[in-house]
């Protein structure tokens, strides 16, 4: 941020929380600010990968006239 009134405002309100042992919302670092924290820690991908799996699966079965070996990874696209 330029220095200026915006950033001296900044600096103060930031100043006057950091000792703080209780961080209330909205703090002005995001990584500490316990309304934007769950939002941000709280993501769990492999409950979403799971969870869009199941919905809509992108393994289809394996067809006799496949051009795909052995080899390859078992994901099969549709034409």
């Amino acid at each position: 941020m330029i220095d200026g009134p915006k950033q001296r405002a900044r600096d103060e309100l930031l100043l006057s929380r950091i000792d703080k042992e209780a961080k209330e919302a909205p703090f002005p670092i995001r990584m500490l600010c316990p309304q934007a924290q769950p939002w941000l820690f709280g993501y769990d991908a492999y409950a979403e990968v799971d969870k869009a799996v199941s919905e809509c699966p992108f393994i289809i079965p394996h067809e006799e006239d496949s051009d795909l070996g052995d080899e390859d990874s078992g994901v099969a696209f549709e034409n």
